[in-house]
């Protein structure tokens, strides 16, 4: 009895078949719509700052509990939590600028998508 190998061999592609658009700069072409309303926002943030203040979040790395013990932080070293203060987190939050930009690690554009995040975040 004869075997024969029923797989069709694959035909070889020539390399220059495929062409590859050149890198370039994304833009949003249409408006960003609205998902929720600002009193939405507002309400998740409240409900986060109010987690992070009663029930903390656990830190495992000991450097970083002890900067965040530095910036005024209630640090409980024995259990790794970190309850954090809401006033003390606006403050800081306030300190960051409202927008940047990222660039590839050799700084430049050259294969990396820039763009710059605009941060909006609820008052209280």
């Amino acid at each position: 009895m004869t075997t024969t190998n029923r797989r069709r061999s694959r035909i070889p592609r020539a390399l220059d078949q495929i062409s590859q658009p050149a890198w370039k700069t994304l833009s949003y072409q249409h408006s960003a719509h609205e998902l929720l309303s600002v009193d939405a926002i507002e309400s998740i943030h409240q409900a986060g700052l109010k987690i992070l203040q009663e029930t903390g979040m656990a830190i495992l790395s000991e450097n970083a509990r002890q900067h965040f013990n530095a910036a005024g932080f209630d640090v409980n070293h024995e259990t790794s939590i970190v309850r954090f203060d809401p006033d003390l987190i606006e403050s800081l939050v306030n300190l960051a600028p409202s927008s940047f930009t990222l660039r590839a690690h050799d700084g430049t554009l050259r294969k990396c998508i820039l763009f710059t995040v605009d941060i909006q975040l609820g008052q209280s």
